[in-house]
């Protein structure tokens, strides 16, 4: 009697699951058929960021027009290549393409978020944000951020941020910076000598001052710059010195 009663509850299963089997494909295959109602295309705005915009979008979604998304079937879409000709955009960090079960089809981008530009006497200016990325400067939209400039910028230019680990120094100096409140809105430049050194310029006070290396000491460096801005102007006032040397150990030389 158990045999027979664990038996019949098998074939409950069973039938429940084809059935079950039965209904997700005739759903698929009804969403498959279903068309486009709408093209929604959301682009973030972070970090008040405008190198991309909606209708920027959806010229890559569409190559330019030439490819209609709307009354479109959904079977005939691919959300990956959709996103992949996004993604093309240099100015695209994140996209998401997607649909809802009334037909609506979503593209969601997030831009990406510049920390530096670096400027060339010469050739085109480019951006770079947290992650090393390098991308071109805008036509549409100035970012307000740290300006970098000297004749070491080709050399990291050439070689990029992401796998050379002494570039990667470079982008942790900057990084410092940007994070800091008071020296993201006080370094408004760095020059960087063919050797890679660092001089930083400031928004308020005509003092250079002379970082060097963003090496192994970079974190004592930036202690002591703090210092100088807590301690030395208070007591000494803004236009005291010409320069700051900050690269003698446990010493602020004031110049």
């Amino acid at each position: 009697m158990i045999l027979n009663t664990n038996i019949k509850t098998l074939i409950q299963i069973s039938i429940a699951i084809v059935i079950l089997l039965g209904l997700f494909g005739f759903a698929n295959s009804k969403q498959g058929d279903m068309r486009v109602v709408k093209a929604d295309v959301y682009v973030k705005q972070a970090y008040d960021n405008y190198f991309i915009d909606e209708k920027d979008v959806m010229a890559l979604m569409t190559i330019k027009g030439t490819e209609v998304l709307e009354e479109e079937a959904f079977k005939k879409l691919s959300f990956k290549e959709l996103e992949k000709r996004i993604k093309e955009n240099l100015f695209v960090e994140d996209v998401q393409v997607y649909r809802d079960v009334k037909g609506n089809l979503y593209a969601k981008v997030v831009q990406r978020k510049p920390i530096f530009r670096i400027a060339r006497s010469y050739g085109k200016d480019f951006y770079v944000d947290t992650y090393g990325n390098i991308f071109p400067i805008s036509d549409k939209f100035t970012a307000r951020v740290l300006i970098a400039d000297g004749p070491y910028m080709n050399k990291l230019l050439s070689k990029g941020f992401k796998k050379d680990s002494t570039n990667k120094n470079y982008l942790e100096f900057i990084k410092k910076v940007e994070n800091d409140k008071f020296l993201n809105s006080q370094i408004h430049q760095i020059s960087v000598d063919n050797l890679g050194r660092i001089n930083m310029y400031q928004q308020v006070g005509s003092q250079v001052i002379e970082f060097g290396y963003p090496d192994k000491f970079m974190e004592a460096k930036f202690k002591k710059l703090k210092v100088f801005y807590e301690r030395i102007l208070p007591a000494k006032g803004w236009n005291a010195y010409k320069r700051v040397n900050l690269n003698y150990e446990n010493q602020i030389v004031c110049e």
